[in-house]
């Protein structure tokens, strides 16, 4: 019979083996990520052989604006018009990914370095002879080329470095210390990068909050919204975009700790409760956005640790507190925007406790700054204006009517009476594609929104090409996805393709 102590000792073991193998193992980085210096202010990655892939290249190669820049291309180098029509002949590794870095000094203008992974070096070579490039040894087996004013070149047979400052000086010795950077020194190191870049993008770019923390302006200001330097450092914001069929994928991947994220997380509550879709109006909304705010993190945070007494100073001519106003509301509020000529827009707000806002509302009708039209309804603006023209400027007309009313738990306001009218008249419940989902997605996040292009030009908003937007938050990050009018196509290349149709309408 084993011993207590000894099954204690395989309890351990199995513990630590379990963990073990819990553990993300990240492969190791065998391109030119690790040129770049652990302090680089930022890094976007550039997947171009996948680019190419939903590009369709070598159909793209055959239309009519591809063959006109070869044709420009050959005037001026044929070796630069062999490279655009067959990247792959410059030596380039189209498998892995391509990086743009930015390098912030306090002494020196902003630098940024693309660099690339070289798979053929006999093939770079020939390359940079074919485009004349005139470059020296330099230590490590480097080669570089110093152009001030545009980029500068630099390469070995792993490696190819282009550094791009705004102003006509050498960049040589801040290049040469990319090439040099330990392995130790890389930010190849950041595991948080690394964990990014085993993600689904086509293009990622990555944010860290240390470069903030080195630059002069912010050691100057002492600090930055009362959090000290070891509060800020160590976070990371990630935006990966993602071109599908028909469709345009983005994602912001937030990866904060410490008092950050306790702050930023006071803010909200997790989801939509009330259920705005059946009290709104009836209708199709064009789009419909709703948030769920925590109103004590928002006390909390903006009133007692940031503003400082300052909202307290403008309310108390109302004789309100923001605390007080603050707790009138739950958190959760709505905007709607419906298929309208005139463009009629919706806010509402639910509502906890009426006192502090009847207070308000009584203040502001004394003041001559509402006109109460009944119980519940008030007239908050009206201006009708005339500007006259001069050479500039046509003479134009603006008329707003916009009222607010209080309805069944809810504070409503509307830039067209009739939208309070049907609230009035128990007319409401939203309808429509945008209306369902949006009642499905406010329950499972913080923020949701929801957009048909084609309904909103009463908004001043025109995108032909793009069907519905959707975008949505929560604790982790923020999604926004653009689906195209046409579902046929790669949406990079339907990009393209309208491109091409606009550059060749500008000729005509």
């Amino acid at each position: 019979m084993k011993s207590p102590r000894f099954k204690g000792l395989l309890l351990l073991l199995f513990a630590a083996t379990f963990f073990t193998a819990c553990q993300k193992e990240l492969p190791p980085v065998e391109d030119s990520l690790t040129y770049i210096p652990e302090d680089a202010a930022m890094v976007t990655a550039i997947r171009l052989q996948q680019l190419m892939d939903k590009a369709d290249f070598e159909s793209l190669k055959q239309t009519e604006g591809f063959q006109n820049m070869l044709e420009d291309a050959a005037e001026e180098n044929a070796t630069l018009a062999k490279v655009l029509a067959d990247p792959a002949a410059s030596g380039i590794d189209l498998s892995k990914n391509m990086y743009v870095s930015v390098e912030l000094s306090d002494s020196e203008p902003l630098m940024t370095v693309a660099s690339f992974s070289i798979a053929e070096p006999e093939a770079l070579e020939k390359m940079m002879e074919g485009l004349e490039v005139e470059a020296s040894p330099v230590s490590n087996d480097f080669k570089y080329s110093d152009t001030p004013g545009k980029a500068s070149v630099a390469w070995n047979d792993e490696v190819l470095l282009l550094g791009m400052v705004d102003e006509s000086i050498s960049v040589k010795d801040r290049l040469l210390r990319y090439l040099e950077t330990p392995a130790d020194g890389s930010v190849a190191g950041n595991t948080n990068l690394r964990e990014q870049l085993q993600g689904d993008f086509d293009i990622l770019n990555w944010l860290s909050s240390d470069f903030i923390l080195r630059s002069r302006d912010w050691q100057a200001s002492g600090n930055l919204l009362n959090y000290d330097k070891e509060e800020l450092s160590g976070q990371y914001v990630a935006h990966a975009l993602t071109f599908e069929e028909g469709v345009i994928e983005n994602k912001v991947m937030l990866d904060l700790s410490g008092q950050l994220k306790n702050d930023l997380g006071m803010f909200f509550r997790d989801e939509v409760t009330t259920d705005f879709i059946s009290a709104a109006p009836a209708g199709t909304p064009a789009f419909l956005l709703t948030a769920a705010f925590d109103i004590n993190g928002v006390n909390q945070l903006l009133v007692e640790k940031y503003s400082k007494g300052v909202a307290e100073k403008t309310l108390n001519e109302f004789g309100l507190s923001v605390k007080g106003l603050l707790k009138a509301f739950s958190g959760d509020i709505m905007l709607a925007g419906y298929e309208s000529p005139k463009g009629a827009a919706l806010f509402a707000a639910a509502v906890e406790d009426e006192a502090p806002l009847r207070t308000l509302l009584d203040k502001a009708t004394e003041d001559n700054k509402l006109e109460q039209l009944s119980d519940n309804r008030y007239r908050f603006l009206r201006w009708e204006r005339e500007a006259e023209g001069d050479s500039t400027y046509v003479k134009t007309s603006i008329e707003m009517d916009g009222e607010l009313l209080l309805h069944e738990g809810l504070f409503f306001i509307a830039n067209q009476p009739a939208l309070l009218d049907q609230i009035e008249a128990g007319n409401t419940g939203l309808s429509g594609e945008l209306a369902k989902q949006s009642a499905q997605a406010m329950g499972e996040h913080i923020f949701t929104a929801f957009g048909n292009p084609a309904l909103m030009s009463a908004f001043d908003f025109e995108a032909e090409q793009i069907q519905e937007v959707e975008a949505s938050a929560d604790r982790e990050g923020i999604q926004l996805r653009l689906e195209m009018d046409n579902q046929e196509l790669n949406s990079l290349r339907y990009l393209i393709e309208l491109m091409e149709k606009e550059q060749a309408a500008s000729e005509l």
